[in-house]
């Protein structure tokens, strides 16, 4: 009772505080100041007690496909999964601080958030499959609700490779269960042969190329929410041992995020980028590892985006919560970020030549991302205050607090602690290319200040031929060729004479179903 109170609270309770804000009048002054703020921290407060309950599961709704899967649609505790909710629940409160409920559609992000709740705490396959879609279809709805044509041929392009990952892992599990396989997700134990079909699965959301997007804005909370649904698939099924090719496409989608950034707004970059270097934690095989990294992805994000609101707060503030935010994105030593990728390179280099590439890759990737977060640094002083200095203060503080709190005790995430992660074979060649990756970056900084014409012209020459904009056209113009027909079938569907069609054809398979036949 006391986990359905908890999730109830952490999805109404910003709800409330909007709808409060927004119906009181003039003269309700406090109220107005107060309600959005108390309604972002109640939900905060109830992640944290979410993720201090005892096991728990729940039966989500009154419906359940029992009769069509034998399994009903539940949610159940995950360590791993509660503490990365956190890390979601302090972003989102620090959106709705800043932005308030006019900008940032508090009943979008509560529907998000569901959907996410059910991917995060799946307590079997079906739910967890139903968990993601409800996440696509969020997003789709709230891309179409901007009503923007190039977000509207995004959201399509995105829920048709998304579905395609779904409907994929849905005939996975199909055949799972068919073989006598438990579709439990604690019980569920898939063939070594279904890794790809989850490389497949899992790439799309991360916008792994190909399969990244036009126009997609990778700091916005619902693209996060995406691949965060990804890194919630990861984390359910940490025994299948994914490709190498997987690895090798989170490297080069990386590069290609931070070779084609635009040098004036380097931070959409840096979000896409920190998302596809995250995701190698997957290599570790551990849910808690998965967990950390990604939260020490999604929190960075948020603690260096710019483009946020500022307040009249001294710039020497400011500057060190970014530094904080950088130093967990590339896994500077005792954050959670090195919590979720130590140990990562002596696995690695069991795999013989496929470690080698694969570490030169990581190296030039983590260099790359340390030229891009030099670029942030030294990017023109944020725009004038906008926000009042205790709203800035609440919404920082929002975000600091997970990663104060999950670096010191990366054990609430399920990563374990820091005497056994410091225990861990190969770590200190993990410190040793973390740094050589950061003096590269300098470096590479260094070379792009002194010829910056040089690095125009590079890029203007290089950038067509990479951003895959005619990949995009030609998924474009397949998904305007599938709609025609099904354009058609709609218009039969919709005429006056479907309902005669549909009883014809119920009398034809009842005959045809008879034992003695028609």
């Amino acid at each position: 009772m006391g986990s359905a109170v908890l999730l109830t609270a952490l999805i109404g309770a910003p709800l409330l505080g909007s709808a409060l804000q927004a119906r009181a009048s003039p003269s309700q002054q406090v109220l107005r100041a107060l309600a959005l703020p108390i309604g972002a921290g109640v939900a905060f407060a109830a992640a944290w007690l979410l993720l201090a309950q005892p096991e728990w599961q729940l039966v989500v709704g009154g419906w359940s496909p029992v009769s069509l899967t034998g399994l009903p649609l539940a949610i159940a505790s995950f360590q791993p999964a509660h503490g990365l909710l956190v890390a979601w629940v302090a972003v989102y409160s620090a959106h709705l601080l800043m932005d308030g409920p006019a900008n940032s559609r508090p009943a979008d992000y509560a529907l998000l958030t569901l959907a996410l709740l059910m991917a995060a705490f799946a307590d079997n396959f079906i739910t967890l499959l139903v968990g993601l879609g409800l996440v696509d279809l969020s997003t789709l709805y709230h891309l179409l609700r901007r009503g923007r044509s190039a977000d509207m041929r995004t959201a399509w392009l995105g829920l048709a490779l998304n579905s395609v990952g779904v409907l994929s892992l849905a005939m996975l599990g199909a055949v799972h269960a068919a073989g006598g396989g438990s579709l439990h997700l604690s019980l569920m134990q898939l063939s070594p042969s279904a890794s790809p079909i989850l490389a497949l699965a899992a790439a799309p959301r991360l916008g792994f190329v190909p399969f990244r997007l036009p126009d997609k804005v990778e700091s916005g909370l619902f693209a996060q929410a995406g691949m965060l649904s990804a890194f919630f698939l990861l984390m359910r099924l940490p025994q299948l041992t994914l490709p190498a090719w997987f690895y090798g496409l989170g490297i080069v989608s990386a590069l290609l995020c931070l070779l084609l950034r635009d040098p004036r707004a380097p931070h959409p970059a840096i979000a896409a980028a920190g998302a596809h270097l995250a995701a190698l934690s997957a290599a570790l095989a551990t849910p808690g590892a998965i967990a950390a990294a990604a939260s020490a992805w999604l929190l960075s994000v948020a603690l260096l985006n710019l483009a946020s609101p500022r307040a009249a707060v001294p710039r020497r503030d400011d500057l060190i919560l970014r530094l904080l935010g950088a130093a967990c994105l590339v896994g500077f030593p005792f954050t959670v970020g090195f919590a979720g990728q130590a140990g990562l390179f002596s696995l690695w280099a069991a795999q013989e030549a496929t470690h080698w590439l694969l570490t030169f890759g990581w190296v030039v990737a983590m260099a790359s991302l340390a030229d891009a977060l030099f670029a942030l640094f030294a990017a023109p002083p944020p725009s004038p205050a906008t926000c009042a200095p205790c709203q800035w203060w609440m919404s920082r503080l929002s975000l600091l607090i997970p990663v104060a709190v999950f670096s010191a005790f990366p054990t609430l995430l399920g990563a374990g602690g820091w005497d056994a992660l410091l225990n861990r074979s190969g770590l200190p060649v993990d410190v040793l290319l973390r740094l050589t990756a950061l003096s590269f970056g300098a470096l590479l900084w260094q070379l792009r200040r002194r010829w910056p014409a040089r690095w125009s012209a590079w890029y203007e020459r290089v950038a067509p031929a990479l951003n895959l904009a005619w990949l995009h056209e030609l998924l474009a113009g397949v998904m305007r060729r599938l709609h025609r027909p099904c354009q058609s079938v709609f218009a039969i569907l919709e005429s006056d004479s479907i309902l005669a069609w549909a009883v014809l054809i119920a009398l034809v398979l009842i005959l045809l179903a008879r034992a003695g036949g028609p």
